[in-house]
């Protein structure tokens, strides 16, 4: 899934929101994902 194993460009969430928004949502607060909300 695109949530839970990004593609390797995706798999910096700067880059992708998608992956920010899938992984920091999914994640406890205080992950990269969620810190750069």
């Amino acid at each position: 899934p695109k949530g839970r194993r990004p593609a390797p460009e995706e798999s910096r969430p700067e880059a992708s929101p998608a992956t920010m928004v899938g992984s920091g949502a999914s994640r406890p607060k205080g992950r990269r994902g969620q810190t750069a909300k």
